[in-house]
C-alpha cells in the first residue's frame, strides 16, 4: 500500500510513515518520515524553550529517582557547600571531631553539623545543628535582637494590657 504526504506531496510506501501507535496497529503519521523529520527540527529552532525545559524536566525526573545518582549530586553539593566556605571535606572533619560532633550552641550531637559563617566577613565560626543554625539565621546574626531575645525569655511572660482583664 501506499499513502501521500501531505508536505512533499509524493506517495510513498507505508514504511516511508511512522506507525502512530496510539491510534493501533495499522495507522501511521500523517507525514513521512523525511517531512516528520524536518518539522521536528524547524519546531524546535524556532521555539527551543518547551523542549529544553521538556528534556530537562525528563532528565531531573529520571536522575531523582536514580540512587546513585542521588548520592553523587549530593556529594557533589555538599563538596561545593564546603568550597563556598574555604573549607576541604578534610577540613570539616577536622571541625566536627574537635567538637566531639557536638553542635556549638546547644551542645547536642548530631550526625551532620552546618557550618556557621559571619554574613560580614564569610569566616567559619564553628559547626552548629540545623535548629540553632536556622535560629541565628532568624535572628539575623544580631548581638542587640539576641540580647533583647535572652532578656524576653528570662522574663515572667506576663503582659499587661489595660483593661483586657489578664491581671488576673
Amino acid at each position: 500500500m501506499e499513502k501521500r504526504c501531505p508536505r512533499c506531496k509524493e506517495v510513498k510506501p507505508l514504511g516511508e510513515f511512522s506507525p502512530r501507535r496510539e491510534r493501533g496497529e495499522g495507522h501511521v503519521n500523517t507525514y513521512c518520515k523525511a517531512c516528520r523529520c524536518e518539522m521536528v527540527r524547524d519546531s524546535y529552532w524556532l521555539n527551543p524553550a518547551p523542549k529544553r525545559d521538556y528534556a530537562r524536566r525528563r532528565h531531573h525526573n529520571v536522575l531523582k529517582h536514580d540512587p546513585a545518582h542521588r548520592a553523587y549530586a549530593s556529594k557533589k553539593a555538599r563538596e561545593a557547600k564546603l568550597r563556598a566556605r574555604g573549607l576541604t571535606d578534610e577540613l570539616y572533619r577536622k571541625l566536627y571531631d574537635a567538637q566531639d560532633g557536638r553542635c556549638r550552641l546547644c551542645d547536642e550531637w548530631r550526625k551532620t553539623l552546618n557550618i556557621d559563617h559571619n554574613h560580614e566577613n564569610n569566616v567559619t565560626r564553628g559547626l552548629l545543628c540545623l535548629s540553632c543554625n536556622t535560629g541565628l539565621g532568624h535572628f539575623r546574626d544580631s548581638i542587640p535582637v539576641l540580647r533583647r531575645a535572652i532578656e524576653y525569655l528570662n522574663s515572667d511572660g506576663y503582659i499587661n494590657i489595660c483593661g483586657s482583664g489578664l491581671d488576673a
